[in-house]
């Protein structure tokens, strides 16, 4: 679908396509020499762990608390970095991070802002919501010249 945009956009021959496990791509970019071709952005949508990412807190297979009497907290409870599989998303991001400081993070609407703050704490991070009609679906975070008004870092 990406190729597909692009093309709609006219920017198809600016944009190269990898499909591969990224982990294992990441990793072997970085094994590269240092005169390797260079990577402008980098899009982080990573696997927020199935429908579950949004459910109520369990405990040993049974909702806390009664029906009727679920915080908000329990109905959408915050999303951790450390949800993502099969690498924490701190880990993602630091691996992404020796590639690219233009980094793009598609995450769940319930993520912990703090936790994607502190991915980049000496540098400024902007997150954008996601809205399908009136629900709000996901954010996704830009770092490095991505950030509006830091596109000379780009």
């Amino acid at each position: 679908m990406a190729r597909h945009n692009a093309a709609i956009y006219g920017v198809e021959s600016r944009i190269e396509f990898i499909l591969a496990d990224y982990v294992s791509f990441a990793k072997a970019y970085n094994m590269l020499s240092p005169h390797r071709r260079t990577l402008d952005v980098v899009f982080l949508s990573p696997p927020w762990g199935g429908p579950e990412y949004i459910s109520s807190p369990k405990k040993n297979g049974a909702t806390i608390g009664k029906v009727g009497e679920e915080t908000e907290a329990e109905r959408h409870p915050v999303f951790h970095l450390d949800s993502i599989l099969p690498i924490h998303g701190s880990d993602l991001f630091a691996l992404t991070s020796t590639i690219t400081s233009n980094i793009a993070y598609y995450l769940p609407r319930n993520v912990d802002l703090q936790e994607v703050a502190a991915l980049s704490p000496k540098d400024k991070v902007e997150v954008e919501e996601e809205w399908m009609g009136d629900k709000l679906k996901a954010v996704t975070c830009y770092y490095g010249g991505l950030v509006a008004g830091r596109d000379h870092l780009f």
